[in-house]
């Protein structure tokens, strides 16, 4: 496109050329001046364009990353051959949790099935494996939780930092270290019975991606 000095040239070339008689020696001049302006001002028009799309893509990154980064979830299974050691029971159950954007806030819910006398129910903190102390909790009650036809809710609800129980040899001193061991894949949910008093099932906490990463893994092998 021209600028407007280029075609105000044009326009006066013209004009003189009709009006005035001006041959082609005036008119040629003044048209490759307008053409040697339009030429230059090609590259700024086109660093313009660069500048506005890698703006438009550094925009969508962002909020990629913020989408990705509202909340960390996990759905886990708990089962009697994830304790340490492993329990031969026909119980089992589900946990889903959720971590809060600001990660103060975290909302959980237990599900138990075919299972008799729950007592307790808590996030331990503990690789895979091993067993370790309780952190979080869930459930407790001196009133012993059934659940012999199919599967009911233990418990649900959110817990916050004023909620943890700090442990010192775990290397949990505050809600920042217990988040930390939660995303790194070091705590687990373990639910107690009278029979079963260290646990009778339980389930690593794993955020969902890492779980699927793992499930595509094992797929491909």
């Amino acid at each position: 496109m021209l600028s407007n000095s280029a075609l105000e040239s044009v326009k006066f070339a013209k004009n003189e050329a009709a009006h005035e008689g001006f041959g082609l020696k005036i008119l040629l001049p003044l048209l490759l001046l307008a053409t040697l302006g339009m030429l230059a001002a090609l590259p700024h028009l086109a660093n313009a364009d660069d500048n506005g799309q890698n703006e438009g893509a550094h925009h969508q990154s962002t909020q990629e990353m913020n989408h990705e980064g509202l909340t960390i979830r996990f759905h886990i299974r708990l089962t009697g051959d994830q304790q340490v050691p492993a329990v031969n029971t026909i119980a089992f159950g589900f946990a889903e949790v959720q971590l809060s954007e600001d990660n103060n806030t975290l909302s959980f819910e237990v599900v138990v099935c075919n299972i008799v006398n729950v007592i307790a129910s808590h996030i331990h903190v503990g690789a895979a494996g091993t067993n370790g102390p309780v952190v979080l909790p869930f459930f407790g009650s001196p009133t012993p939780f059934n659940s012999t036809r199919g599967c009911d809710t233990l418990a649900e609800g959110t817990r916050t930092p004023d909620k943890l129980v700090a442990r010192p040899d775990a290397g949990i001193n505050t809600w920042t270290d217990f988040i930390n061991a939660l995303i790194a894949g070091n705590t687990y949910v373990n639910v107690h019975t009278t029979a079963h008093t260290g646990g009778e099932i339980r389930g690593q906490l794993v955020p969902e991606q890492d779980e699927q990463n793992d499930q595509a893994i094992q797929s491909d092998d």
